[in-house]
Protein backbone atom coordinates (compact mmCIF):
# COMPACT_ATOMS: atom_id res chain seq x y z
CA UNK A 1 0.00 0.00 0.00
CA UNK A 2 1.91 3.27 -1.13
CA UNK A 3 -0.75 5.13 1.42
CA UNK A 4 1.82 3.75 4.55
CA UNK A 5 4.54 5.81 3.00
CA UNK A 6 2.76 8.82 3.61
CA UNK A 7 0.91 8.26 7.05
CA UNK A 8 3.24 10.24 9.10
CA UNK A 9 1.97 13.57 6.63
CA UNK A 10 -0.43 15.83 8.43
CA UNK A 11 -2.56 16.52 4.86
CA UNK A 12 -2.63 13.35 4.04
CA UNK A 13 -3.76 11.99 7.44
CA UNK A 14 -6.53 15.29 7.40
CA UNK A 15 -7.42 14.26 4.28
CA UNK A 16 -8.09 10.60 5.09
CA UNK A 17 -10.46 11.81 8.50
CA UNK A 18 -12.38 13.88 6.28
CA UNK A 19 -13.03 11.25 4.29
CA UNK A 20 -13.35 8.31 6.61
CA UNK A 21 -15.76 10.59 8.67
CA UNK A 22 -18.19 10.73 5.51
CA UNK A 23 -18.12 14.59 6.18
CA UNK A 24 -20.38 16.47 3.62
CA UNK A 25 -19.09 18.26 0.94
CA UNK A 26 -20.50 21.79 2.32
CA UNK A 27 -18.51 20.86 5.45
CA UNK A 28 -15.01 19.23 3.79
CA UNK A 29 -13.72 22.61 2.78
CA UNK A 30 -13.98 24.69 6.20
CA UNK A 31 -13.52 21.80 8.33
CA UNK A 32 -10.44 20.95 5.93
CA UNK A 33 -9.16 24.82 6.42
CA UNK A 34 -9.59 24.72 10.18
CA UNK A 35 -7.56 21.73 10.60
CA UNK A 36 -4.73 22.56 8.36
CA UNK A 37 -4.84 25.56 9.85
CA UNK A 38 -4.22 24.49 13.37
CA UNK A 39 -1.37 22.23 11.65
CA UNK A 40 0.36 25.53 10.16
CA UNK A 41 0.28 27.15 13.42
CA UNK A 42 1.25 24.26 15.76
CA UNK A 43 4.51 23.41 13.18
CA UNK A 44 4.99 27.14 13.14
CA UNK A 45 5.80 26.94 17.06
CA UNK A 46 7.48 23.81 17.13
CA UNK A 47 9.70 24.76 14.30
CA UNK A 48 10.13 28.43 14.15
CA UNK A 49 13.49 28.35 12.21
CA UNK A 50 10.82 27.52 9.04
CA UNK A 51 8.99 30.75 9.43
CA UNK A 52 10.28 32.38 7.13
CA UNK A 53 9.18 30.04 4.66
CA UNK A 54 5.35 30.64 5.42
CA UNK A 55 5.65 34.24 5.61
CA UNK A 56 7.22 34.25 2.25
Amino acid sequence: MENEDNVNDPINVILQDVISEGVPASQTGSTLMSQLGNTVMSQMMEQPTQSSIISA
